[in-house]
C-alpha cells in the first residue's frame, strides 16, 4: 500500500476473490454487498451453516482473513448506519456509538462562531459627515488630518502637482494619414473615365485602420473591401478571404480615424466610388470484515 494505484489493484483482487469464493461455495448468501473491506451479507440457511461458510471464505487465500459480526436484537451496525430487521424488510437510522454524548466539542463551536465575529457589519454606516482633499506634505498634512478627525472629517490625500504636469509633451503629433495601414481613397482614373467632369474631393480621404506589416495589411484590406460593397477596387495583390467570414464581417463596424469631416452624401446619379490601396507599413488489504444477518 502507499502507491496511488494500490486501491485499484486491491479492489480488482477482491473482486476476483469474491467471484471465486462464491462460485465454489455449496451454500450461497442471499445478499452480498461489499464496500472496500466491509461486507454486508444476508444469510438464510441458518446459523449452523454460517460457520461453515465463514471457514470457506478464510480458506481461499492465506493473505485474506475475515472477521464477522452477527445481528443483536435484530440490529447490526454497518458503515455508521444501524440496520434493523423489521419483519420482511430492513430499516436504518443514524448510528451513534455507546460513548456518544450527543453534543459538539467546544473547539468546533468556537471555530464556527469565530468567522461571524470577525465579519464586518455591512449594514453599519460610517459616521463621516465631510471629507477634506489635501495635497500631501510630509509632517504637515498629517497634523492637519489629526485635527480634522476630531471634528469627524475624513482626510483624503492628493499627490502634489509636478513640473512635468505643467509642460506640453515634446513629441510632435503624428498625422493620421502618415501611418502605415489601410486607407479609403477615391479611384481617380477609373472615376474620371466613367463620369467625365465629376471632381474628386481629395481633402475628404480618411484612415480606416492603422496596421503595420505587409501581410496583415493585405488581410485588413480584404476585410474592408468585404465591408464596403459599393467600391471599385483593384484586384492586384488582394488577399483571398474565405466566404465563411463574410457574415461576421458584415456585422462588424470599425470606426475610421478621420482627419477632416466626412463629406455629404453624393446624389444617387453620382455614386461614391471607393478603392482600397496599400501604403508602404500497490496490493490488497490484509484483513476484511463481513457483517451477517
Amino acid at each position: 500500500m502507499g502507491s496511488p494505484i494500490s486501491p485499484i489493484i486491491a479492489n480488482l483482487f477482491m473482486e476476483r476473490f469474491e467471484e471465486k469464493a462464491l462460485e465454489s461455495s455449496v451454500l450461497k448468501p442471499a445478499v452480498w454487498f461489499r464496500y472496500v473491506d466491509d461486507t454486508f451479507v444476508v444469510w438464510k440457511q441458518g446459523r449452523d451453516s454460517l460457520d461453515d461458510f465463514f471457514h470457506h471464505l478464510n480458506s481461499q487465500s492465506p493473505s485474506i482473513k475475515f472477521s464477522k459480526k452477527t445481528e443483536v436484537n435484530n440490529q447490526l451496525a454497518f458503515l455508521d448506519l444501524p440496520v434493523k430487521r423489521n419483519g420482511d424488510h430492513l430499516d436504518h437510522t443514524v448510528y451513534r456509538k455507546p460513548t456518544h454524548t450527543d453534543r459538539y466539542n467546544d473547539r468546533e463551536i468556537k471555530a464556527a462562531l469565530a468567522p461571524r465575529q470577525r465579519r464586518p457589519d455591512v449594514n453599519e454606516q460610517e459616521n463621516i459627515i465631510n471629507k477634506a482633499f489635501l495635497p500631501y506634505v510630509s509632517q504637515v498634512t498629517d497634523r492637519i488630518s489629526k485635527v480634522l478627525k476630531k471634528h469627524n472629517i475624513k482626510t483624503i490625500y492628493k499627490p502634489t502637482r509636478k513640473i512635468r504636469d505643467c509642460l506640453r509633451p515634446a513629441k510632435d503629433k503624428r498625422e493620421p494619414l502618415s501611418s502605415a495601414g489601410i486607407y479609403q481613397k477615391s479611384a481617380v482614373a477609373e472615376h474620371a473615365l466613367r463620369d467625365g467632369d465629376h471632381k474628386i474631393q481629395f481633402e475628404n480621404t480618411q484612415v480606416i485602420a492603422t496596421t503595420s506589416g505587409y501581410y496583415p495589411r493585405l488581410v485588413r484590406k480584404a476585410v474592408e473591401i468585404q465591408k464596403h460593397s459599393n467600391n471599385f477596387n483593384r484586384k492586384e495583390q488582394t488577399f483571398y478571404l474565405n466566404r465563411i467570414w463574410h457574415p461576421a464581417i458584415s456585422r462588424t463596424k470599425v470606426a475610421a480615424q478621420r482627419s477632416r469631416p466626412v463629406p455629404e452624401e453624393l446624389p444617387p446619379e453620382q455614386p461614391h466610388i471607393l478603392a482600397g490601396i496599400i501604403a508602404d507599413h500497490s496490493s490488497a488489504a490484509d484483513s476484511s470484515e463481513v457483517d451477517f444477518f
